[in-house]
C-alpha cells in the first residue's frame, strides 16, 4: 500500500482496492470510473455527544440515541453506553435515507445484563419482523448480539426501522452498535 506505483481507489476496512498508476496511462480509448461503494458501515460507541440537540451520534454524525438513555454506569468500550430499563425498553429507531439501495444488513452490538433479554430488532410493520437475542459472551459478562438478513424485494421501505430492545425487568446496557449496509449492484 505504500508503493508509489499504486493508489487506493476504494476502501472498506480491512479491505482496500488498489489500482496501478501505470495502468491508468494505458487506457486504449476506454474510460473508467471509480467503483461504486458496495457497503457502508456506521458505528456508534455513544461517546460522541451533540449536547445542543441532546443526542449521541454515529460516526457519520447522524443521530444514534437521545442523551436521556446514555449512561456512564457501564460501558464495553469508552465511558458510555445505552441503558434500557423495563419502563423505557426501546432505543431510538434507526431509519435509512438510502434504504431503497440496500439489499442486506449486518448489525451487531455488545450487551450487558440478563441473558436473552437484549434484542436487535428490524421491522417494517406487520410485513417484516426479525429479532435476534443470540449472543456470544466474553469473560467480563458482555455479550455480542448480531442480526444479519436480506431485505425482501417487496418490503415497505417507508416503515422500515431497526432498534434495540430490553424485554426483561432488569436494566441492560448496550454499546458499540455497528450497522453494515450492503448495497444492490
Amino acid at each position: 500500500m505504500f508503493d508509489p506505483d499504486w493508489e487506493i481507489v476504494a476502501q472498506e476496512y480491512p479491505v482496500f482496492l488498489l489500482q496501478s498508476k501505470k495502468s491508468q496511462s494505458i487506457n486504449f480509448g476506454k474510460t473508467y470510473s471509480k467503483p461504486k461503494l458496495l457497503t457502508d458501515t456506521i458505528f456508534c460507541d455513544y461517546e460522541t455527544i451533540d449536547s445542543a440537540n441532546f443526542q449521541a451520534l454515529f460516526d457519520n454524525n447522524s443521530k444514534a440515541e437521545t442523551t436521556a438513555l446514555i449512561s456512564s454506569e457501564k460501558a464495553f468500550s469508552g465511558k458510555n453506553s445505552v441503558k434500557l430499563k423495563a419502563e423505557n425498553p426501546y432505543s431510538n429507531s434507526y431509519v435509512f435515507d438510502d434504504i431503497n439501495r440496500i439489499s442486506y444488513f449486518q448489525i451487531s452490538a455488545w450487551s450487558y445484563g440478563a441473558d436473552r433479554k437484549s434484542h436487535i430488532v428490524a421491522t417494517s410493520g406487520s410485513d417484516f419482523y426479525m429479532v435476534s437475542n443470540d449472543a456470544v459472551a466474553d469473560s467480563l459478562g458482555w455479550k455480542k448480539l448480531s442480526l444479519s438478513f436480506w431485505l425482501p424485494q417487496n418490503l415497505n421501505t417507508e416503515t422500515f426501522k431497526i432498534y434495540l430492545w430490553n424485554s426483561g425487568q432488569d436494566s441492560i446496557y448496550l454499546d458499540d452498535l455497528q450497522i453494515i449496509k450492503r448495497f444492490k449492484n
